[in-house]
């Protein structure tokens, strides 16, 4: 006889208050989130939420088809979501370069070297700062 280490426990099951799947069916009808989405959200079986949106959906139920355009939306959010990470990269970059050069620029200063621009003129206004219409 095997002997096992498992403990056959029974399985919990979640319940969910009308108001909530009725928000999650409202994400879903303005377009917040893909079904799949929520699903990952709130772990929650895409099936249920299917069924959930069978029973609260504010459509005609026996003319409404759901139709989901795969990688819409998500792809979207995806690509954005990229952009930004890499903006983020860049300019984290720049920064460590920004506080390398302040730093460099300070020790010079402390040791004695000025290396601030020197130039035998001033730089002019730009047209916006002056007013060039004096007569």
């Amino acid at each position: 006889m095997k002997s096992t280490n498992k403990v056959n426990r029974p399985k919990m099951r979640r319940n969910y208050s009308e108001t909530f799947k009725k928000a999650r069916v409202k994400d879903y009808e303005e377009g917040t989130f893909s079904v799949a989405q929520i699903g990952r959200l709130y772990s929650i079986h895409v099936n249920i939420l299917y069924r959930w949106i069978s029973k609260y959906s504010s459509y005609d139920q026996q003319k409404a088809i759901i139709v989901e355009v795969p990688n819409s939306q998500t792809e979207k959010v995806k690509l954005l979501e990229k952009r930004v990470a890499e903006l983020e990269r860049s300019l984290g970059q720049k920064q460590i370069k920004l506080d390398y050069y302040e730093s460099f620029i300070e020790e010079l200063r402390e040791a004695g070297i000025d290396v601030e621009k020197k130039s035998g003129f001033t730089t002019p206004l730009s047209g916006s700062c002056r007013n060039t219409d004096q007569k």
